[in-house]
């Protein structure tokens, strides 16, 4: 199965933005180029690691702000064993919207899958599972989801049999005192096939957010939506307690795989170099 990912950086980073200052970084440094685990990598390189280990062989980058930093460490993303490209988006898209403008213009090669992950986000996602999970099924959509996770982000109806039957953005519950429920919730990961990749492409409008709109859009006969149930690590590096709460040793133990050689995805070659590592504060 050929999967083309879509990583998706395009968020202000306003929750962050008040830590990353006190830490020394410029406004327009992208959150998902914080350094995490002990080596202090940025932590969407875990990100573009981990997929190139799973062999997927090609990535579109949906930026916002000052998108530099991301380009200049991955570059065309041939030191990875990938091909890498960048969409840069425009103050007020949604990020569905994005994708959808990306992928007409012709930034993601022929694809069997299409994987949209969320920048913001740390997992240790079995990519490979993912994709075998999706094919089998044979679904417009497979939605990366967590039992009973108290989150607030977009609650997911499933079946006995397996399969979404609902998909609904949470009620903003924390800022009413309460706390939140535990439910199945989305986890910013989703695989879409050929045909449910060219709707989205065909509705990109205006504002469109991609887990609160276009995938609910997806979840109704006859179309096939299903779960893929994740149980690794799973963190939001969208505020600072978040950001903070991850340890070096959560870092460590999901990612050591990644630090041994590993073939590069589509080239055949091996990984020998150590990506460039981002400092805790930049130099003054």
């Amino acid at each position: 199965m050929k999967t083309h990912a879509v990583i998706s950086c395009g968020g202000k980073g306003t929750r962050l933005r008040p830590l990353l200052r006190k830490l020394g970084y410029p406004p327009t440094f992208p959150k998902v180029m914080v350094p995490i685990g002990p080596d202090r990598r940025p932590a969407v390189e875990y990100t573009v690691r981990l997929l190139a280990h799973h062999g997927v062989g090609s990535a579109t980058f949906v930026t916002r702000y000052d998108s530099r930093a991301i380009q200049g460490l991955f570059g065309d993303g041939s030191r990875y064993g990938m091909r890498i490209g960048y969409f840069e988006e425009s103050e007020g898209m949604g990020n569905g919207e994005a994708v959808a403008l990306a992928l007409s213009a012709g930034l993601a090669p022929a694809f069997d899958g299409l994987l949209v992950y969320y920048g913001d986000i740390v997992s240790d996602l079995d990519v490979t599972a993912l994709c075998r999970t999706h094919a089998r099924a044979r679904a417009a959509a497979t939605l990366g989801v967590a039992r009973r996770y108290p989150v607030p982000v977009t609650e997911v109806s499933v079946t006995e049999r397996g399969a979404v039957t609902g998909a609904t953005p949470s009620p903003d519950l924390g800022s009413l005192g309460r706390p939140w429920p535990k439910k199945h919730a989305m986890l910013g990961f989703a695989m879409f096939d050929r045909s449910a990749a060219r709707e989205l492409e065909r509705s990109g409008r205006k504002g469109m957010d991609l887990m609160a709109d276009f995938v609910p859009s997806l979840v109704r006969p006859p179309r096939k939506v299903v779960p893929y149930f994740h149980t690794g690590l799973w963190r939001d590096i969208g505020t600072p307690e978040r950001y903070l709460a991850i340890t070096d040793a959560e870092v460590a133990a999901a990612f050591g795989f990644l630090e041994r050689r590993v073939p590069g995805a589509g080239s055949g070659e091996t990984f020998t170099k150590r990506p460039r590592v981002v400092p805790r504060r930049p130099a003054t």
